[in-house]
C-alpha cells in the first residue's frame, strides 16, 4: 500500500482497534467474573479500588445514562470510562462528570445524541454534539446524527481531530468567521457533504482560517472549494478523492503537504499567486528558497491533455504527484532531472509511454508502480531500476538496455502482458522476483554471461498448485547461478552456441575436403 493511502487507513485501523479492544472487555461467559458486575442493565469492569469502566449494556435500555458512581456490595466506585462496541444501537448517552477523556474517541459516534453533564469540567453538549466548556473546540459531531445541514456555533475556533468524520447524512455544513484550524480526519468520508459556507461563487472557507489538517476533506463530495488569503497550511491528503474542479493558492500558503488534492479526477484548473509555489499550465510547482529549482508537487488528475513535457528546470517530482490521472498518456522527462523519483508516478494508472532525458540515470523504487505503461524511451545513460519500479504495468515485449547495470526486486512484476524479455550483458544484478507472477512470459533471453541474482530471481509463479514453464535463451558461456527459482517455475534452457557456428561447419567442410583429396591420391599412388 502506497504511504499516501497509510495515513488514511491508519484511522480506519484505530477505528477497528477499539471495536476489537470493546469486544475483548465485554463478557463472553454466561456469567461476569469476580472484577464485574451489573447494575440496573449497565455491566462494570472494576478498573481500581474506587473506579469503574462500563462495558456493556441490556438490549432492553433504550438510551445510556452512565451515572457518576455505583454501588457493588457496599463499594462505591466512581465511573471514569466506557466503551460503546458497534452492535449496540442507542439513540442517546449521557456522560457523567466523572468521565474526563472524550477527545478523539470513535466509540461515542455511533449514538446519535451525545449529552454531557452540566457540571463537567472540561466538556459540554449542544444538540447532541460536544464542545470543549468554553464552546472553542467542536470535539464530536456523532456519525449516525441524521441532519442534512449544521451550523457551527460562532464561538468555535478549532475543530478537532475526526470530528464529523464518516457521517453520512450532512449535505451542508456552515463554519463561522472565527474558525481558524480544521483538524485532521475532521469531514473525511462525508461522502454526501457537498457544501461549506454555501455562497453565489460556490464553497468558502472563512477568512481568517490558518491551517486545514492532514486528510480533513478527504473523499468529500465537495465539487468546488475557495481557500482564503489567510490560510497558510494545508496538510496531507486535505482534500484527496473529492470532487473539487478548481483551485486557487492564496499568497499566505507557506506548506502544501503530499497528494493535498491528489486523485481528485476533476480537477483541471490550477492557480495561485503565491511566491513559494508556482503554476504553469495548470501544474502546482514549488520552488526552493533560492528560487532556482522547481519541484513539481501536482499534476491535476483531470487535466484533459494525453502528453506532457515536464519543463527545463525541474529538479524533482513530489511523491503521487500523477496519481490516478485520467487523460494522461505521456509523460517526458527534461533534462534538469537525474532520476524518477520513488512514487512519482505511483498509480498514474492513465500514463502508457514515459520518455526519459538523457541525464536520467536510475528509476528508483516503485517510481513507475501501477501505470499503465506500455513503453518506455530509455536515454542513453540509465544504469539502475529499484525494487517494484515498474511492477503492475502492461509490457508486452521488453528490451533493457545495454546501459543498465542493476534491476531491484520484483521490478517487472505483475506485468500480466509481459511476453518477451532481454537482459543484456551490461547487467551485473538482478534482485529478487523481478518477473513474479508474469504468467504470459514466453522467452527470457540472456545476452550475454549469467548476471549474479538474488534468490528466487527468476521466480515466475510462488504457488505450488500453479506450476510454470519458464523458457530461457542463453548463451553457451551463462552459468545459471544456484537458488534462482523454486519448486513452482520450472526452467526450459535454450543454449546458443552449442552446435558449430556456420564458420565451424566451413572449416570442417575444408577439412573433410582436404581429407578425401589426400585419400585419393594415397589409391592412385597405390
Amino acid at each position: 500500500m502506497a504511504p499516501r493511502t497509510l495515513t488514511k487507513y491508519s484511522v480506519f485501523a484505530s477505528v477497528a482497534i477499539i471495536f476489537i479492544v470493546s469486544g475483548i472487555l465485554s463478557d463472553s461467559g454466561d456469567g461476569l467474573d469476580k472484577d464485574c458486575f451489573a447494575v440496573d442493565g449497565i455491566c462494570y469492569r472494576i478498573l481500581s479500588d474506587d473506579t469503574v469502566m462500563a462495558y456493556e449494556y441490556d438490549d432492553f435500555l433504550p438510551e445510556i445514562i452512565l451515572p457518576s458512581h455505583v454501588v457493588h456490595d457496599g463499594i462505591t466506585y466512581a465511573v471514569v470510562d466506557f466503551y460503546i462496541i458497534a452492535h449496540d444501537r442507542f439513540e442517546h448517552i449521557y456522560i457523567p462528570d466523572t468521565v474526563t477523556t472524550l477527545e478523539y474517541r470513535t466509540d461515542i459516534r455511533i449514538v446519535n445524541w451525545i449529552e454531557i453533564s452540566p457540571t463537567h469540567p472540561k466538556y459540554t453538549s449542544q444538540d447532541g454534539v460536544i464542545y470543549s466548556k468554553d464552546m472553542s473546540r467542536l470535539i464530536v459531531y456523532p456519525t449516525t446524527k441524521m441532519d442534512s445541514s449544521f451550523t457551527i456555533p460562532e464561538e468555535v475556533t478549532s475543530i478537532n481531530k475526526y470530528a464529523f468524520m464518516s457521517n453520512h447524512y450532512l449535505e451542508e455544513v456552515t463554519i463561522g468567521d472565527n474558525i481558524q484550524v480544521i483538524g485532521d480526519c475532521a469531514f473525511m468520508s462525508c461522502n454526501n457533504l457537498k457544501w461549506i459556507n454555501r455562497t453565489s461563487i460556490g464553497n468558502t472557507l472563512p477568512e481568517g482560517l490558518l491551517a486545514i489538517g492532514a486528510l480533513a476533506f478527504d473523499s468529500t463530495g465537495l465539487e468546488d472549494i475557495h481557500l482564503p488569503d489567510s490560510l497558510r497550511m494545508i496538510g496531507d491528503n486535505a482534500f484527496s478523492y473529492s470532487h473539487i474542479k478548481s483551485l486557487h493558492i492564496g499568497s499566505s500558503v507557506t506548506f502544501i503537504g503530499e497528494y493535498a488534492f491528489g486523485s481528485c479526477s476533476e480537477l483541471e484548473s490550477v492557480t495561485s499567486d503565491n511566491y513559494r509555489f508556482y503554476v504553469e499550465d495548470n501544474v502546482l510547482f514549488e520552488t526552493d528558497a533560492s528560487s532556482t529549482q522547481l519541484k513539481l508537487i501536482m499534476y491535476p488528475a483531470g487535466k484533459m491533455d494525453d502528453s506532457y513535457k515536464i519543463p527545463e528546470g525541474v529538479a524533482e517530482i513530489a511523491p503521487y504527484a500523477f496519481e490516478d490521472s485520467v487523460y494522461l498518456e505521456e509523460l517526458i522527462f527534461p533534462n534538469s532531472m537525474s532520476t524518477v523519483p520513488t512514487y512519482s508516478l505511483f498509480f498514474a494508472q492513465s500514463i502508457k509511454r514515459i520518455v526519459l532525458s538523457d541525464s536520467i540515470l536510475s528509476v528508483e523504487d516503485s517510481a513507475c508502480y501501477a501505470c499503465s505503461l506500455e513503453e518506455i524511451v530509455w536515454g542513453a545513460n540509465v544504469t539502475a531500476i529499484g525494487s517494484s519500479a515498474f511492477e503492475w504495468n502492461y509490457f508486452v515485449d521488453l528490451v533493457i538496455p545495454d546501459t543498465i547495470q542493476s534491476i531491484g526486486d520484483q521490478a517487472f512484476a505483475y506485468n500480466y502482458d509481459l511476453s518477451y524479455v532481454y537482459v543484456p550483458d551490461g547487467v551485473r544484478y538482478m534482485g529478487s522476483k523481478v518477473f513474479l507472477e508474469d504468467f504470459s512470459i514466453e522467452n527470457i533471453e540472456f545476452g550475454g554471461s549469467a548476471p549474479h541474482m538474488a534468490g528466487n530471481c527468476l521466480n515466475i509463479s510462488d504457488d505450488e498448485y500453479i506450476p510454470f514453464d519458464l523458457h530461457l535463451t542463453v548463451q553457451k558461456e551463462f552459468v545459471l547461478p544456484d537458488r534462482v527459482l523454486n519448486d513452482a517455475t520450472t526452467l526450459i534452457i535454450d543454449v546458443q552456441g552449442l552446435l558449430p557456428y556456420p564458420y565451424e561447419n566451413l572449416i570442417a567442410a575444408l577439412l573433410c575436403a582436404l581429407i578425401v583429396v589426400l585419400i585419393l591420391r594415397f589409391v592412385k599412388d597405390v
